[in-house]
């Protein structure tokens, strides 16, 4: 056989064996595919599908705190926002209220300049009209009630705890109403008396009273009052005390006064405080009353406003100042 042929025929013996060996791992892979699986590849199986699961469940969870944590922040967010829109609110109405009571004290005060204007206009021992009620000032409600009270009343024994604006008239009622009539003055300020003194009505039946200021407990708490208040009056009786000193400010104030209730009043009395609006004159006014209760003593009062307030206490006989 001649060379050319021999190797033409080896080479398609080699194509033939090539085929055959393919053909044969084409019928094994087939064999492998087709057949069923152990029951340890099964269970391989298994655990891969739950490895992929566990690891899904895992990123869910992780998705699902950074979820819930930036929910919480929204909430937060939320809250904060919330806050400060009700404290910008409220610092806005809180405002407004206090604008709306300011208004509301300057209309009452305008109120009752006219009704003391229009009550004093023809009262002939008032003669010196000119009154000056502003800042720390006796207000026009203070002022119109004082004047019911000394013109209606009459009263013959006054103990009047701080000058001014008051003062022009009470000593006025001293000097030209009613001039049986008694009238102590009592102040701690030399200076501001050496420049009011000259606006006080001549009266031999004025007394002045110059007191110094002292700090004292009251109830575990410091508070000024008027030194040897209660001994300078002795047993004096008045039938009209007017508490407007300068007695500071404090959780409570102008406490002088209760050394003198009830053994200084008359039966038939009218007590006169300034200031109601401030929480310490407020408290003394309440331990007033309760020496009064302690006593025995029946009593009414009421509460007057105007730019200030103002707080009376008086007999029973003399209820009609519940309604001036």
């Amino acid at each position: 056989m001649p060379l050319k042929n021999n190797v033409v025929l080896f080479v398609c013996i080699g194509f033939l064996n090539l085929f055959g060996q393919l053909d044969a791992k084409e019928r094994v892979k087939k064999q492998v595919v087709n057949r069923p699986m152990s029951k340890l590849e099964v269970l391989e199986e298994q655990i891969t599908v739950l490895e992929a699961q566990g690891q899904l469940l895992r990123e869910i969870k992780n998705e699902e705190g950074v979820l819930k944590n930036l929910l919480g922040e929204i909430k937060q967010e939320q809250k904060t926002i919330k806050e400060n829109l009700i404290k910008k609110q409220n610092k806005e109405l809180w405002a407004i209220k206090k604008g709306n009571e300011s208004t509301e004290r300057i209309v009452k005060e305008l109120k009752m300049a006219a009704v003391f204007a229009n009550s004093i206009i023809n009262v002939e021992w008032l003669k010196n009209k000119n009154f000056s009620p502003s800042g720390s000032a006796a207000s026009f409600s203070f002022l119109y009630i004082l004047f019911r009270a000394l013109n209606d009343c009459n009263p013959r024994s006054i103990l009047e705890i701080g000058i001014g604006q008051t003062t022009k008239m009470t000593s006025q009622y001293i000097a030209y109403k009613n001039n049986e009539a008694h009238l102590i003055l009592v102040e701690h300020n030399p200076v501001w008396f050496n420049i009011f003194k000259e606006q006080i009505a001549p009266s031999n039946n004025i007394e002045i009273l110059m007191l110094p200021l002292k700090k004292t407990l009251y109830k575990d708490s410091e508070t000024n009052v008027y030194d040897n208040l209660a001994t300078s009056v002795g047993a004096t009786k008045f039938d009209l005390l007017i508490v407007d000193g300068g007695e500071g400010r404090g959780k409570y104030t102008r406490t002088s006064v209760l050394d003198l209730i009830p053994h200084n009043l008359e039966k038939s009395f009218i007590i006169i405080f300034d200031d109601y609006n401030y929480g310490g004159v407020r408290r003394t006014i309440q331990d007033v009353r309760t020496k009064l209760d302690e006593a025995n003593i029946k009593y009414g009062f009421s509460i007057y406003k105007g730019e200030k307030q103002q707080y009376v206490i008086f007999s029973q006989d003399l209820d009609f100042l519940e309604r001036l």
